[in-house]
């Protein structure tokens, strides 16, 4: 049994949610464990991480940054391959993030032995719309973080029904306290902040299923470099 964490940090940790996913993985199958949909702050998803001592965590969020101004190379690299399909990064730099906040998480995590790209006990940093554009061979990203409440909601039910093939296909079992997020009924009942809420937490589990294509050692692309700054990209699911 190995233990891994998804997590969905929000760019402005000490304002926004954050989500994370607790995702277990054995003989080639993940178990969602859990879900944490609404998380403020560094320390309490630290708090929460070292909770569930896992081997390994995959982030959607910029966990190497020393560039001061424009983007990272491995964000210009990736979007040579992804833009043209909506789903490229947008910049991160120092000017634009300056309390380093997500930077100094990682480094927080690094003092308790995760560290990047390693075989065991690790951090990588993620991103979820060029994970779902490989798995699923879409066209186009899946719109489901913009637009009207409508669009944000039919994009989650599109995702849900795209992750749906992984539970089908026996890759992904959950546990009977996170169905509720892969139910398009739910979805559409959703409004306000509850619709954000669950989008993160989406994204969380995607985070996690990427986790466990990183434990399997799934085909990948890695974009940039450890140095400067990289993004890991499975690309075939389980």
């Amino acid at each position: 049994m190995t233990l891994l964490v998804g997590a969905d940090l929000a760019w402005r940790l000490e304002r926004n949610n954050s989500a994370l996913s607790l995702v277990e993985a054995q003989q080639g199958v993940l178990y969602l464990r859990s879900v944490v949909p609404a998380i403020v702050g560094a320390s309490e998803v630290l708090a929460r991480i070292i909770d569930w001592q896992p081997s390994g965590i995959a982030i959607d969020a910029p966990l190497v940054v020393n560039n001061d101004q424009g983007m990272r190379a491995c964000e210009q690299a990736l979007n040579q391959v992804y833009r043209a399909k909506y789903a490229g990064c947008h910049p991160t730099n120092l000017t634009l993030y300056p309390q380093r906040e997500i930077s100094l998480l990682s480094e927080q995590l690094q003092r308790q032995g995760y560290h990047h790209l390693v075989t065991d006990y690790w951090q990588i940093e993620c991103y979820p719309h060029p994970a779902l554009i490989e798995w699923f061979q879409l066209d186009l990203r899946i719109a489901y973080k913009r637009g009207s409440v409508d669009q944000r909601k039919e994009g989650q039910r599109r995702l849900v029904k795209f992750l749906r093939q992984w539970i089908a296909k026996g890759k992904l079992i959950v546990d009977e306290s996170v169905e509720y997020l892969f139910e398009p009924s739910r979805i559409a009942s959703l409004r306000g902040n509850s619709l954000k809420v669950n989008e993160d937490a989406l994204d969380a589990v995607i985070c996690g299923l990427i986790a466990g294509c990183y434990h399997y050692q799934t085909p990948h692309h890695c974009f940039g470099s450890l140095k400067d700054g990289y993004i890991w990209v499975p690309k075939e699911p389980l």
